[in-house]
C-alpha cells in the first residue's frame, strides 16, 4: 500500500509541475502576443506614414512638371496664334 500512496504523490507532484509548466508558457505567449499587438500597431502607423509620404513626393513632382507642360502649350499655342495673324495679316497686305 505504501508502493501505491507514493507512486500517487509522485503523480501529483509531477502534475503539479506540469500545471506551473503551463501556466508559465501561457504568461510568456500572451507577453509575446501583447508585444506583437504592439509591432503591429507600429508597423501599421509606419506604413500610413510611408504612404503619405509618397503621396507627397508624387504630388511636388507631378505638379511642377504638369504647369511646366501647361505653360508649353500655352506658349505653342500663343506662337500658332500669332503666325496664324502675322500670316493673316500677309495676306491682306
Amino acid at each position: 500500500m505504501s508502493d501505491v500512496k507514493i507512486t500517487d504523490e509522485l503523480l501529483i507532484e509531477e502534475l503539479k509541475l506540469r500545471f506551473e509548466e503551463k501556466k508559465n508558457s501561457l504568461k510568456k505567449l500572451e507577453r509575446i502576443t501583447d508585444e506583437l499587438k504592439v509591432v503591429n500597431k507600429k508597423l501599421a502607423e509606419s506604413e500610413a506614414l510611408k504612404s503619405h509620404f509618397i503621396s507627397n513626393i508624387t504630388n511636388e513632382i507631378v505638379n511642377p512638371f504638369t504647369s511646366i507642360v501647361i505653360l508649353s502649350k500655352n506658349i505653342l499655342s500663343y506662337r500658332k496664334i500669332s503666325f496664324q495673324l502675322k500670316r493673316g495679316n500677309g495676306i491682306k497686305l
